[in-house]
């Protein structure tokens, strides 16, 4: 009787089916209890990481165990959730019709007793090319390595510095609410400019932190913590250090804010953009003008270069020939 219902039972699920298959063009695999799907995606090209392909679905017909999912594709740009299923683009991955139009590759289920295979299709999605100029990629490209290689200083820097892992930061010193909150908003607007793995998130203690951001008077630091980001003058209203890897990987990063200003927004953004690699800026309108004013928005051509040097074609430590070459793809 047992086998009966066995039987009726995977008979309807291939009904069922092969109803799906006339609509959605799918083909089943089924291997005893465990039917998977053949299934196709379509993706815009230049998402970035992290991007939702879609749901890989398989069918546990009797077995209640959890299904476990996983790529047997090398070298494929996606990452799949293991216990849901979900198809994401990977974090070092560059979807770019131009290169591929389409993806396809193997993947596995298991629900520990049994396992099948199946094929998935990404379909890259053609997208418009940049309507930017030629001379605007030219001042963009510009200004990129203006802030990128620090060359308001002379002799600028050959390389480019970046982290590859996630900032933790830790506040410390005499803050207030306000300069909690307006550092919260603030990863909360900067992380989705992030396309390569990167992002920056607060901490609960220094000992999860490779950055702690220290709000202090100048007398006090002086007094107190004098090599913190080393010397200050009277008219800092901040200052920050980075520490980098001889490839340019950076490992950590301290910020000290002069707590005599009330108004301390411009600041604190300014000074966490040189944390994670940005140099002085040649134009008056940047936060990054280095003399602050009260503007604490950051012009689109910051945005620009943020959004460039964590893009995932662009390396750690990458010369101007690399850079060249990255941001040419990026416009």
């Amino acid at each position: 009787m047992k086998a009966f219902l066995r039987i009726v039972l995977l008979s309807i699920l291939f009904v069922i089916a092969s109803c799906s298959k006339e609509d959605d063009d799918e083909v089943i695999i089924n291997n005893g209890e465990l039917i998977l799907l053949d299934q196709q995606f379509n993706l815009d090209e230049n998402v970035p990481s992290q991007t939702s392909v879609g749901v890989v679905r398989a069918t546990n017909v009797l077995n209640a165990n959890t299904l476990i999912y996983k790529i047997i594709t090398p070298e494929t740009p996606f990452v799949i959730n293991s216990e849901t299923g979900e198809l994401l683009v990977a974090s070092t991955a560059v979807i770019d019709f131009e290169e591929t139009s389409v993806y396809v590759f193997d993947i596995e289920v298991t629900n520990g007793s049994t396992t099948t295979k199946g094929e998935i299709t990404v379909r890259i999605n053609d997208l418009p090319d940049s309507t930017r100029s030629a001379e605007e990629k030219a001042r963009l490209l510009a200004y990129f390595k203006y802030l990128v290689l620090r060359e308001e200083s002379q002799p600028a820097s050959e390389n480019n510095t970046k982290w590859s892992t996630t900032m933790t930061i830790f506040i410390t010193g005499n803050f207030t609410a306000k300069d909690e909150r307006e550092i919260a908003e603030f990863l909360d607007f900067i992380n989705p400019l992030f396309t390569d793995g990167f992002s920056m998130k607060l901490v609960n203690s220094i000992v999860e932190a490779n950055t702690e951001i220290y709000f202090e008077s100048i007398k006090n630091l002086e007094e107190n913590r004098p090599d913190f980001v080393g010397p200050v003058s009277s008219i800092n209203s901040g200052k920050a250090r980075i520490s980098f890897q001889g490839n340019g990987e950076i490992r950590s990063s301290s910020i000290w804010i002069n707590t005599a200003p009330n108004n301390r927004l411009a600041t604190i953004k300014h000074e966490f953009l040189h944390a994670i690699g940005l140099g002085h800026s040649n134009n008056r309108n940047s936060i990054m003008y280095p003399v602050g004013g009260a503007n604490s928005s950051l012009l689109e051509d910051d945005i620009f270069v943020i959004r460039a040097l964590y893009h995932p074609l662009m390396k750690v430590g990458a010369n101007v020939n690399e850079i060249d070459t990255a941001l040419n793809q990026i416009l």
